[in-house]
């Protein structure tokens, strides 16, 4: 009895353990299957979604590589601004260097309201430069005289000297040398002019004494206006400078590259961070300063435009190329339109055309059917007859322009 309860007692012990075994090794061989079948699935949910995994991360990739683009763009902004405001300290400690020279050999008293600073842009045309610098010094309303000075390392030209054949003041006006950086968009550059009125040009643009006195005035007695003697019709399909000097002159805008005065803070307003990236692409196509200054007028300023017609030889452009270097117009003109477009993307359309004699300055009275003296509706450049008795002013032949390289003597 007792041997049989023992044997019993075992066989159950071992049915037992037996029934362990097979449990363990079930549920063994369930969990690996429940792995396998996770592995299937992870194998299957990344065959599925391995692309949108992968645009994820080209994603997350993607914004970590823009924030890194960002702050660097903020950190280089800094630097620019920080370096322009180093830029405008030497120009205003240039300027105030001139007004500290014997004042005998300046104008004694510069009228910041009832004169205007010249701001000529020139680049390796000693010759014109210098002419122009003597021509604007015989007017009366240039109280001071700047140049935007590209060149880096060659030093400007001496030009405080008494003006050929004396002028408006046996003083002479100062000429101030400001060294910019070579963009062309620097022409715009603020700095701490003497007058209220900045009167820019470039070195081959000659305007007569008179004409340059109507411009001012005009100036002086409309308040937040820009006058020049260059109008022009800016659309998104490009420009014809010729339309808006013949009947019914339809025009929106000035170019003041080409003679026009503005008030001082424009420039200010040119320079603002805002308009960087568009300064740089000016700048990478050297052109189009004049159309952004165009834009900058309409969008912020809203000045008002005046264009001012003058006689026939009141104004005239002289060929100024005296180095081995195209013509600027010859090796950009093609990128304008490009430029024009990428305005009129980020602007919009600002501008306001009108058409008529409204806001149009004439010198006389006489025939009024377009700008004579400001367009090639006759073939040709009008010659500078306003100063001929001078020895400074530029040969022009009716209908070709020509350079001297010696003055001509009358």
């Amino acid at each position: 009895m007792h041997h049989y309860l023992l044997f019993r007692t075992g066989n159950q012990r071992v049915y037992g353990l037996i029934k362990t075994n097979k449990r363990a090794l079930l549920d063994k061989r369930m969990c690996e299957e429940k792995g396998e079948r996770r592995k299937e699935k992870g194998r299957k949910f990344m065959k599925e979604n391995s692309r949108r995994l992968l645009v994820l991360m080209t994603a997350i990739a993607g914004c970590f590589v823009l924030f890194n683009l960002i702050y660097l763009s903020r950190e280089q902004s800094r630097v620019l601004s920080e370096h322009e405001l180093d830029l405008q300290k030497r120009l205003e400690e240039s300027t105030e260097r001139i007004a500290l020279m014997d004042e005998g050999q300046f104008r004694t008293s510069i009228s910041p309201t009832r004169q205007m600073t010249a701001l000529i842009s020139t680049y390796e045309q000693p010759i014109c430069l210098k002419r122009m610098v003597q021509h604007l010094r015989t007017c009366s309303v240039i109280g001071a005289i700047h140049v935007n000075w590209f060149e880096s390392g060659i030093p400007p030209p001496d030009e405080i000297k008494p003006p050929v054949g004396g002028g408006a003041s046996a003083s002479f006006t100062p000429v101030v040398y400001d060294n910019l950086p070579d963009k062309i968009s620097y022409r715009f550059f603020p700095r701490n002019f003497p007058t209220d009125a900045i009167f820019s040009v470039d070195v081959d643009t000659y305007f007569s004494c008179e004409g340059l006195s109507i411009a001012l005035d005009t100036w002086r007695n409309h308040d937040n206006s820009a006058v020049g003697f260059h109008p022009r019709l800016l659309t998104n399909r490009g420009y014809d400078w010729w339309e808006s000097f013949k009947y019914p002159f339809v025009r929106n805008t000035i170019f003041v590259t080409k003679g026009g005065i503005v008030h001082k803070d424009v420039f200010a307003e040119f320079f603002k961070s805002d308009y960087a990236e568009l300064r740089a692409y000016v700048d990478e196509f050297i052109t189009g300063e004049d159309m952004l200054m165009s834009f900058v007028l309409a969008n912020k300023i809203e000045a008002e435009i005046f264009t001012v017609c003058l006689e026939v030889f009141q104004h005239c452009n002289v060929n100024c190329q005296e180095n081995k270097v195209d013509s600027l117009y010859h090796r950009t003109s093609r990128s304008r339109a490009t430029i024009l477009k990428k305005l009129f993307d980020h602007f919009g359309n600002v501008f306001e055309s009108e058409e008529g004699a409204e806001r149009i300055v004439w010198q006389s009275d006489k025939d009024r059917s377009y700008c004579k003296s400001n367009n090639d509706l006759e073939g040709a450049k009008p010659p500078c007859k306003f100063c001929e008795s001078n020895e400074v002013c530029p040969s022009n032949v009716y209908g070709r322009s020509k350079l001297r390289t010696t003055p001509k003597v009358v």
